[in-house]
């Protein structure tokens, strides 16, 4: 697989990346793609990844992904795909992720998530053009693919709002300090366009913004 290169944020930098908005895919901070073979391994990273605090429970984890098992079966194969990720992940894989007996979570100071990133508006302009949520992702397990649903819809939507949505002013201090005289500077944001006003011999620094 082709590693998608790119990823519109200065916050991903040096750091494991997962990427969902598209097809799931894992890249490490060398550019190596590091994504699992096994679809269940990387359905259980997405189910870890999303969560706000980046932590699941195994039982709820088996509950989405084994949900036709007994629990002894599914914590079986829950510990087979944990087993998956670490191997992918290779000798460092325990500044990703944290496993105990109960839980199973991901250490954001050291993974870049771009559904999360677009989530907290620190994605850039890239994350939120790229494909469906999980694209082409498919494990054959009832509860899983409810989640998935919901999940689809839920990104669809933020993203929508996002592009909707005018970004912040970049720099105004700077821009201002950059053009003395009076005068006016229009920015362009997608859609938007807003017009800064620079008043002439304004004591006080003073900016009209309309």
């Amino acid at each position: 697989m082709t590693a998608r290169m790119g990823d519109g944020s200065e916050g991903s930098a040096g750091k494991l990346k997962v990427l969902l908005l598209g097809p799931f895919q894992i890249i490490g901070p060398d550019g190596r793609d590091l994504t699992p073979r096994r679809q269940k391994a990387n359905a259980l990273l997405a189910l870890v990844a999303v969560a706000h605090r980046g932590q699941r429970a195994r039982s709820w984890l088996c509950s989405r992904l084994w949900s036709d098992r007994s629990q002894e079966q599914a914590l079986g194969s829950m510990r087979q795909s944990l087993t998956d990720l670490r191997r992918a992940l290779g000798a460092d894989w325990d500044r990703y992720l944290h496993i105990d007996a109960f839980n199973v979570a991901i250490d954001f100071s050291s993974v870049w998530v771009d559904a999360v990133a677009l989530r907290e508006r620190d994605a850039g302009g890239l994350a939120a053009e790229r494909g469906e949520f999980l694209e082409g992702m498919d494990i054959g397990d009832d509860e899983f693919e409810d989640w998935l649903l919901l999940e689809r819809s839920y990104w669809q939507e933020l993203r929508e709002e996002r592009r909707r949505a005018p970004q912040a002013l970049p720099q105004l201090p700077a821009l201002v300090e950059a053009h003395p005289a009076s005068g006016a500077v229009t920015l362009s944001m997608g859609r938007h366009r807003i017009e800064i006003r620079i008043l002439e011999d304004a004591g006080d620094g003073e900016t009209a913004a309309a």
